[in-house]
């Protein structure tokens, strides 16, 4: 462009055509017009709207001379409009073509309104120049209208427009019109006549119930008065009174005395009672209330105390609330009247205080019926095996509070299987118990670590051992402290883990610790940073434990050749287990990524119980594997003795029905005989020489409960159970219950239902128990019995991996099941029978 070029709106005068831009550059001049004119004219618009809003709210507010109340904002907005005047600026042509040029790449319009400034004589620079103006032109075709910016954040940072905006649509929607200086707008607006003093006549009366129950208040004025209304005690009653208070009549009982000078009036109601209202032209109110008062919480535990083999215990509780839970917390108290008062515990305890727990509670404005889980270790605290109880106390909002007292004979605690750990642990729980027992667990120590060579085989556990003989004895010279003390039975708890699972006990240790500060972190919503470095160690620490378990369970299981175990099964085991953990690590990731929080904690929590159990059911532990074998047995046998029951209760069903039911108790079935007729299986003989009857039959019933719950009880002290198995005897517990009952109301039709329903309950829960001990991660073998068959004598195929020692059914056996279910099957095709015998038999076929 040579220097002596014209200026840029000369330039853009002989722009060269460009088919549509001329419609694009007015459009962009229009909107730059409306842009410009928003920016210089949004004080004035908005005093504008604050002049309508008084035009219509002065007549309202009965201001004098209403009629000119808007002359003032008035003139405001015409003097904001007249300086919005003076600073507008109409755009030009070269603005708008500027503005399109600026969204388009390369500027071309720019580019098409220049000239060639040298060259001119050169062909090829000609050429090049028209290649160039031909291009520039492709792209202008392509210029769109820019569009308006109306954003005013800048300049109006109060956001005045938005309210004087907001005021006008209100005055509009809802102020009425008014033509006068007179009241006539409020006086329409409050549905009065405009000869009527309202002033004489308007009255508000209403309910507010206390905020911590969330009931809505409640209008009297809306309210129907031919009943009585029920509202919660500490609920606020208020009446306000438009006029002179005198000239209302107002009766309360809730008052004994009606001050006629203050307009507004307010109660608290304690109590039923009721408020009367004459307005001064004779119109009569009255209003019943109902006063409900707060109820206590309740709160009742779910099933029974569940212990695991480290101490990790749990309770579920239900609590609930008229109005919505505030807290809840467990305490446990030492039941010092039921303890042994013998050996290290004849002293006076020194601790006696309670330990304090908080139950957690679902998030929520509103738990008015609720459950909960409370979980807490109790692995190691000095109370474990004494007897204790535990106080549950449920509290709401107004402070009131009920407690569920648990009775437990024996604290859940870790469960020591070697004989040494087992002593360093009962001689700590004694020196926390009296601190004057110090002598006495320090001779008991040294005793017990006289041939170190047999009784310890782990070097530096033995070391440890002497250097708490050295600790306590030594603080006993000087007297012990407390520091003292808790250091010396720190050291023994140290020594009692490492004996008992060596270094296995430290990595298991770390791991628990860095699961739990990776809960606390997804619990509270830690920054992914966090989430993902806990991950990571969490996934190192798991790593190390594996390797720890996998050397100490080999070690075992070379020892331990009839163990129950042997090398193919373990390998088995552990394989199984590995993949478990492997795919709850990748589902953890998984609903991690996905941001499923509440998802995430539960697969830590059962990542959490596959590691312990991984370690509880180690290879070589033979009393947990005659622990497990007595419980199968058990439980076994109690499937079958109830199958007895219901078959003798079938039995009697069938006598009661005439010579047709007496027919078809022929070859009868039962579990532990084959095809007799009408055969008991507690005796031999009629149900008239030998069952004794629905009386005979409710009594071995409630005895066959009790046993079941001893048996339960057994379960949760060796800590083998599972949540699946606990909750399926209880639902085998309840089930007995109710046949016990009808069947001294001599209802066996429903008893028999009410077996039924024990017999699968009692089948799940010994299936349950198998795949929690015997499955996936466990070193016990299913021992060979009862639990490894069901009722009628069939291998339980069903079961996890780890089973491999069952003993198969001999062909004798294998027959008479297979004879036992065809005849089951014929009958049950029978249409003839009744209709009792043919659902009872339906669930025997599902059953087995």
């Amino acid at each position: 462009m040579t220097p002596t070029e014209p200026d840029s709106e000369h330039r853009v005068r002989r722009f060269p055509a460009v088919p549509g831009l001329r419609r694009q550059i007015w459009l962009t001049l229009a909107g730059m017009l409306a842009e410009r004119s928003v920016r210089c004219f949004w004080p004035a618009w908005c005093a504008l709207l604050a002049t309508y809003l008084v035009w219509k709210a002065a007549p309202l507010a009965q201001i004098e001379l209403a009629a000119f109340a808007w002359f003032a904002p008035a003139l405001v907005s015409a003097m904001l409009a007249l300086w919005g005047a003076a600073r507008l600026r109409l755009p030009r042509r070269a603005d708008a073509i500027r503005r399109i040029d600026a969204e388009l790449p390369e500027r071309p319009l720019a580019a098409l309104a220049d000239r060639q400034a040298t060259g001119l004589d050169d062909e090829i620079s000609r050429s090049l120049w028209e290649e160039h103006l031909a291009r520039m032109a492709v792209t202008a075709k392509t210029a769109k209208s820019a569009e308006p910016d109306f954003r005013l954040s800048a300049s109006d940072r109060w956001s005045l427009r938005y309210i004087a905006a907001t005021a006008f649509v209100v005055a509009f929607l809802f102020l009425p019109e008014a033509t006068d200086t007179e009241p006539a707008a409020f006086n329409a607006l409050m549905r009065t006549e405009p000869g009527i003093d309202l002033q004489l006549s308007a009255f508000d009366a209403w309910v507010e119930p206390p905020a911590y129950t969330g009931e809505p208040g409640v209008y009297l004025n809306e309210t129907a008065m031919d009943s009585s209304l029920q509202v919660p005690v500490g609920s606020r009653l208020s009446v306000r009174l438009y006029g002179e208070p005198d000239s209302f009549l107002l009766g309360s009982t809730y008052s004994a005395k009606f001050d006629g000078h203050v307009a507004g009036q307010e109660w608290r109601m304690d109590r039923d009672g009721h408020l009367e209202l004459t307005t001064p032209d004779g119109e009569f109110f009255r209003w019943e209330f109902t006063a409900v008062p707060d109820r206590p919480p309740a709160i009742n535990i779910l099933g029974e105390v569940e212990a695991g083999p480290f101490g990790q215990t749990s309770m579920r509780f239900g609590m609930d609330d008229d109005h919505g839970i505030a807290g809840a917390s467990l305490v446990v108290d030492l039941e010092l009247a039921q303890v042994e008062r013998m050996h290290g515990l004849a002293p006076e305890p020194e601790k006696t205080e309670s330990d304090n727990f908080r139950i957690p509670l679902p998030f929520g404005s509103r738990r008015q019926e609720l459950e909960t889980t409370f979980t807490a270790d109790f692995g190691d605290h000095s109370w474990t095996g004494l007897p204790v109880e535990f106080v549950a106390t449920v509290t709401d909002a107004i402070g009131q509070s009920t407690s569920l007292r648990i009775p437990t004979p024996a604290m859940p605690g870790r469960i020591m299987v070697d004989p040494v750990a087992k002593a360093l642990v009962e001689q700590r729980r004694d020196l926390h118990w009296n601190r004057n027992n110090g002598e006495r667990v320090a001779k008991i120590i040294r005793a017990i670590s006289t041939d170190p060579a047999d009784i310890f085989g782990n070097v530096s556990a033995y070391l440890t051992t002497q250097m708490s003989i050295r600790v306590l004895e030594t603080a006993l010279s000087d007297g012990i402290d407390d520091d003292e003390r808790d250091g010396v039975a720190e050291l023994l708890w140290r020594t009692a883990l490492e004996l008992e699972e060596g270094d296995l006990a430290v990595s298991r240790e770390n791991l628990a610790e860095i699961a739990k500060r990776l809960a606390e972190a997804i619990e509270r919503g830690a920054p992914d940073a966090e989430i993902n470095r806990l991950k990571e160690e969490y996934r190192q620490a798991l790593g190390r434990f594996l390797s720890e378990l996998a050397r100490k369970s080999q070690q075992l299981a070379e020892g331990a050749n009839g163990s129950g175990l042997d090398g193919a099964d373990f390998a088995e085991t552990r394989e199984i287990s590995m993949s478990d953990i492997e795919r709850l690590m990748d589902e953890l990731e998984r609903l991690l990524a996905e941001g499923r929080i509440d998802e995430a904690g539960r697969t830590l929590d059962e990542l959490r119980r596959l590691t312990e159990n991984m370690v509880a059911a180690r290879p070589g532990d033979t009393e947990a594997n005659g622990n497990f074998r007595q419980s199968m047995q058990g439980f076994g046998g109690t499937l079958q003795r109830q199958q007895g029951l219901a078959d003798e209760a079938f039995r009697i069903l069938q006598e009661r029905q005439g010579p047709e039911g007496a027919g078809a108790s022929e070859g009868n079935v039962g579990s532990s005989g084959g095809l007799g007729r009408g055969q008991s299986h507690f005796g031999q003989g009629s149900g008239s020489d030998g069952s004794g009857g629905e009386g005979d039959i409710a009594e071995r019933q409630e005895i066959l409960r009790q046993e079941l719950r001893q048996q339960m009880r057994q379960l949760a002290d060796r800590g083998l159970a599972g949540r699946d198995a606990v909750d399926a005897f209880e639902k085998a517990a309840r089930a007995m219950t109710r046949a016990r009952d009808r069947l001294r109301q001599n209802e066996v039709e429903d008893a028999l239902a009410a077996q039924s329903e024990a017999i699968e309950a009692l089948g799940k829960g010994v299936r349950s128990l198998g795949q929690e001990t015997a499955g996936p991660g466990n070193g016990y073998g299913g021992p060979p019995g009862s639990g490894a068959t069901d009722p009628l004598g069939r291998r339980r195929s069903g079961d996890a991996a780890g089973t491999g020692n069952l003993v198969v059914p001999d062909e004798l056996l294998r027959r008479r099941s297979q004879e036992l279910r065809e005849e089951i099957r014929r009958r049950a095709g029978d249409s003839e029978r009744p209709d009792f015998e043919l659902d009872y038999l339906i669930r025997l076929l599902e059953l087995y």
